[in-house]
Order: structure tokens, then sequence, then C-alpha cells
């Protein structure tokens, strides 16, 4: 792709292939160069990608990638001009000039030396076309594109008449269109000789990739960050996990449904153990006389008063709760159980953390006793994944001073993290919250009532212990940093503004916003118009190509996802779709070529002609819907969020667009 060298090297690179080619293209006896068959001649770099240009090594020629136009250095800067709209800087030409005399191009079409007779095709410029070349004497290859012209130069060199003129049939090009209209013989090429083809270099420096950068690794600037975001610091752990397509996509991975033969029904085990021990305490409480003292302990330890609130168990029908934690569980074995596995991800787990977790797949492990595996409360599995349970949120395994050394926050940092490198909203985070803060409760009763129910401590205080341990605010515990975090991601959630969801009946004809009323039937007409207007702008830029007739099936827009550059057309369904367009429009509108180091040279001025034309497509889309959002607005929030809507809005280049605009 694009050459990253400094100015002079890529110079220097330049000079070293000219020479090189300089010692098999030398002129013929009558003053032509030599091109030889097979050879590619097409040298391009960076700073000629500016211009549109690459150059010809042997002919000492630019030539515009975009017109294949052949150009001495005097053309460029008027033939840019008149049929590229592009004005070259005083610096450009400078760096052009310094390229021109490093290369020695040609500066005026009289000092062009053409190619030598019956020699391979000039690259790039118009194909050999059908013509003819003079058999009058050995030494004469004069080539014409018409018989009259081809009668006239026998008469006036050869003093030969019509009815003896001797000339054949042959393929002729030109490089420029004056200055005598010279003609050339060439000789067509086999099939084999043939320029390689763009699409297979565009498909191989551009692929459908996994392991391009799925969101920009720089930082964004505050005032475009999130709020959650902001809090969090996602965007700045694991860069290089949540920045790679291919590390996310072994993320999703590790998130996803563990199948039945997994680990030897290792998970399986594991679902309906989990689901036990979230019954668990329920069960110690039902039938307590001392249950609702019990839950108000959990909560504030021995600062219990009479209008305390009280811990609530969940329904045994609930099962969201449990499958976060499995989720949880599923990950955490994946990466230990597997020996070099691919994901940069890790939980980082203390070594009490590492111990546990290895006595209690010991406990799970059905491979050294015929017996059937024990999943019961009672059971030692049950013991065995407590007690890795608790070591993730017990205040003594948490490690001090250190930024994401809590197992749990990294899992909150991995359930976050999003199929496309993006992170998820308050509106899904406050949830996962709730549960995980729900387990720590869940599990701290378990420790207290059941895992020490041989202790001959009172169960009251047994329970504050645990509270002030793992539950009480003001330590740096798992608990608290749930609590913390969930505490502002609900005023996020809460304070959120909701897009505006407002249905039309069929049988209204007009509604009223204020004093003006929008007739249905001529607002439901102009969104077609819209549509229709950017139909016909997309397909002037794809030049009638339709890439998609209708959207496929099992396609699920994530509305959930509100970041910025999120759409449902980066599902990896359509990754050949978008290199086929990309590819298409490279083709048409002649945007690049590959030159004879197997370097795609662009031209940039088109490329950015290009991206003109489709933001204008986009933006007279969004432009059209600014007077149906702005109502909707209304009808939603009333007059004053519509004033801030309309100030967002109707902003072109900064300067405010009148209403009859």
């Amino acid at each position: 792709m694009m050459l990253s060298l400094p100015l002079k090297d890529l110079f220097s690179s330049q000079a070293t292939k000219f020479l090189q080619l300089a010692q098999v293209t030398s002129p013929d006896l009558n003053g032509r160069v030599i091109l030889l068959p097979g050879e590619d001649y097409l040298l391009s770099t960076s700073l000629l990608d500016q211009f549109g240009l690459c150059m010809h090594a042997a002919l000492n020629i630019f030539i515009c990638i975009g017109c294949k136009k052949p150009l001495t250095v005097a053309m460029v800067p008027g033939h840019r001009r008149t049929h590229h709209h592009q004005s070259l800087a005083p610096k450009q030409l400078e760096s052009l000039d310094e390229f021109v005399l490093k290369n020695k191009i040609y500066l005026r079409q009289e000092d062009i030396k053409i190619p030598a007779h019956q020699g391979p095709p000039v690259q790039l410029i118009a194909p050999p076309r059908k013509g003819s070349v003079c058999m009058e004497s050995a030494d004469c290859h004069y080539a014409a594109s018409s018989i009259p012209t081809m009668v006239n130069h026998g008469r006036l060199v050869h003093r030969v008449f019509k009815d003896t003129m001797s000339y054949k049939e042959a393929f002729i090009q030109q490089l420029f269109g004056s200055v005598g209209r010279v003609y050339f013989v060439v000789v067509q090429p086999s099939p084999s000789g043939q320029a390689i083809n763009i699409r297979d270099v565009l498909a191989n420096s551009f692929p459908c990739s996994l392991d391009i950068p799925a969101v920009p690794c720089n930082i964004v600037p505050d005032e475009e960050q999130r709020s959650l975001l902001k809090v969090m610091a996602w965007d700045c752990f694991m860069q290089n996990v949540h920045c790679e397509k291919l590390q996310v996509k072994i993320l999703e991975i590790l998130k996803g449904q563990h199948r039945p033969e997994e680990f030897r029904g290792l998970f399986t085990n594991m679902d309906s153990l989990v689901k036990t021990y979230f019954h668990i305490a329920p069960e110690l409480l039902e039938g307590n006389p001392q249950r609702f003292t019990i839950c108000k302990l959990l909560l504030h330890g021995d600062d219990v008063r009479k209008n305390s609130d009280h811990w609530c168990p969940i329904s045994n029908k609930n099962t969201s709760y449990s499958e976060l934690i499995i989720q949880f569980l599923r990950a955490i074995v994946r990466l230990y159980l597997t020996q070099d596995h691919p994901s940069e991800f890790s939980f980082g787990l203390h070594p009490n953390q590492i111990s546990a977790l290895h006595a209690f797949l010991v406990c799970m492990d059905q491979s050294n006793s015929g017996e059937v595996l024990n999943l019961g409360s009672d059971s030692n599995s049950m013991k065995g994944l407590h007690e890795f349970l608790w070591t993730l949120m017990d205040g003594t395994s948490v490690h001090a001073e250190e930024n994401w050394a809590n197992v749990i926050e990294r899992f909150m940092w991995f359930k976050a993290l999003r199929w496309d490198g993006n992170f998820y909203e308050s509106t899904d985070f406050t949830p996962d919250l709730a549960r995980l803060k729900y387990f720590v409760n869940s599990a701290c009763l378990i420790h207290s009532l059941w895992y020490q129910k041989d202790s001959q401590v009172p169960q009251f205080e047994q329970i504050i212990k645990v509270h002030r341990e793992v539950l009480a605010l003001g330590r740096a515990t798992t608990f608290n940093i749930l609590f913390e975090y969930q505490q502002y991601a609900s005023s996020l959630a809460w304070n959120q503004q909701r897009e505006p969801k407002v249905f039309f009946n069929p049988d209204f004809e007009w509604i009223t916003v204020g004093q003006e009323t929008l007739d249905l039937s001529k607002f439901f007409q102009s969104i077609q118009t819209l549509l229709e207007q950017v139909e016909e702008k997309y397909l002037l830029v794809t030049q009638g190509r339709t890439m998609l007739e209708g959207l496929p099936t099992h396609i699920t827009d994530d509305m959930t996802n509100s970041i910025r550059g999120h759409s449902f057309a980066s599902d990896k369904q359509f990754d050949s779709l978008r290199l086929e367009l990309f590819s298409h429009l490279v083709e048409i509108h002649h945007l690049a070529m590959v030159d004879g180091e197997v370097r795609l040279a662009w031209d940039l001025p088109a490329v950015k002609d290009i991206l003109c034309r489709t933001g204008e497509m986009l933006e007279f889309l969004a432009g059209g819907l600014r007077r149906a959002e702005s109502l909707l607005a209304y009808v939603a929030y009333r007059e004053k969020v519509q004033h801030e809507y309309n100030s967002f809005l109707v902003m072109d280049n900064g300067h405010r667009i009148s209403s009859d605009e």
C-alpha cells in the first residue's frame, strides 16, 4: 500500500528503479525508446498520489491515473485544474519540481522520444486501436489512424500514388493529441503478459479482515466522550484487545454459550451447580423466624434502625442473575484450562484465587471416579464453588493500590465490550451491576448461614462480621466498587433523554403542532421523494450499480448502540459486499492503479471527490429529515427542547440557517 519512507528515500528508491530500467531501455537508430515486453515501467510515490499521477520510467513522462492522459511537466498544472478542478499549492509545485529534476521528466511534448516500432503497448494510456503502418521502405515506420492520412504520407514522402501505396493493418497508439499526432505501432501482448488485476491487489490490501483496528486507538477528546466512558475509562484499559477485531472476536467466543461436550461436560455440570447455588440463600431464609432481621443486618450491619430497608431474594424462576455468573465462570475456566489461548485478555487472578479455582475444578472432575457427580447444596463441588467465589469478593483478596486488579471489575469491562470494539450504554450497564450486587449479597448470606453453619458464633454476629468485611461502605471492596458504579450509571440511565416515539394512526389525515398543521399524506410523500432522490445520487456515484436488492435474513440492528459510527452494516456478513463496492468504485472512477513494484498508486484528488459526493448524499438525507425531527421533538418535549434541537441541527459551517432555508 502507501509507502511511509521519507521523501528523500522515496527519491532514492525511485532513482534506483529508474537506473535499472534505463539499462534495458535505450533509443533505437531512429531516436525512439525501445520498450521490452513484460517489463512494467509504471512507478509511483506518495508524492505523485497527491496529484493523481504516476511516472513512466522509460518515456520520462507523467500519466494521469484518472483520465489516462500522458502529461509533460508543463501540462500538469493546467490539466489538473481544467479536468480535475485541482489547484496546486506553491509547496506542492516545489515538491513536484524536485521530483522532476531527480527523475529527468520531460518539460515539453516536442522533446519526448516516442516508443520504438512494434514494441509492447504503453501502459495505462488509451489501449491500442486499429490503424495502418507504411510498408514502402524497411526504415519507414510511419503509422496513421486513417487510410487518407496514410495515402497522403505516401504521396508526400515516397512519391507514390494511392493505387501503388503499400501499407498494412496494425495496432497503433499515440501519446498526445497535438504536436503532429505521432502514432507508433505496438504488438498486442499475450494473455499471460496482461497487467495485474487491480481487484486482486485491492482484495489483498484491504481484506474483510479481523485484524484491522475495530475502533481508533487514539483517545477521543473529552468533549466527545460519553459520560459513562469518562468515568469507567474502559477505552484506556487493554487497548491492544478492544482495538483489534481479531481479539474482540475471540472475546465474543469466550462470552458464548457452552456446548454439552465442552471440557467433557464440565460447563453443563457447572451450569446446574450455579443455579442451585442461587437457590441456597432463599432456602436458608424460608421458614426462618429471624428472616426479616437477618435481611436487615445483611445490608446495614449493627446499624439497623426501625425504618431500615432489607434485602429481598429473587424468585427461583428468575435465571438472568445466575446466567451472568455462569458466563463469568465460563470465561475464567476457558482461559485457565486452554493452553496457549489466543486471547490477550486476562482476569488477573491472584494466587489465592488461582488456588481456589484449581480446587473447585478438581471437585468437578469426574475422570477419577466412576460415581455420578454430586451437585447438591451439601456437595464438595458446591463448597469448592463457594470458596472460589468468596475469594472474588472477600476484602482481603482485593489488590490494594492497583488499577484494574479486581477480577469482577475486569469482568465488567469484559461484559461491556461490544462486538464492534465499543462499549455498551448505561441502560445496559445498570442491570448487570444490580445482578452483581445481588450476587455479592447472596454469597455473603450463604457464607454466614451455610458455609459457617458449624460455627459456635451466633448467626446474627456472623452476618454482622461478614457485612463489616465485605459490604460496609467506605472500604475498597468489590461490593463498594459495584455500589459506586451503580449509583453513577443509574443516574445517567434515569436522566438520559429518550428519543420521541410517535406513531400515526392510518386514519389520521393531519396533525396540529402549535399553530402549524401538518398534512400527513404530504409528509409521507415527502419522505418517499427524499429517499428516491438519495437513491438517484447513490446510483450516480456507482454508475447504476445496486449492491444489495434487500436486507438479508437473520440480521438484527442493535438499536441500543448509540456509539457514533455504529451501523448494522458493520455486521460481518456485509464484509465481502463492502469490499465489492469499494473495488467497483475504484475501477469505474479510476481511483488507483498498480505500478511496477505492485504498489497501489492512488489518485487522491479523485478519492476526495468521491468522498465529497458520498458526504453530500448523507448530508442531504440528514438535512431533509431536520424539519420532521424538529416537529417530533416538539411533540415529545415541547418548545424548549425543540429550540435546543434546532440549535444543534440547523447549523451549516458555523452559520445559522434561517427557517425558510
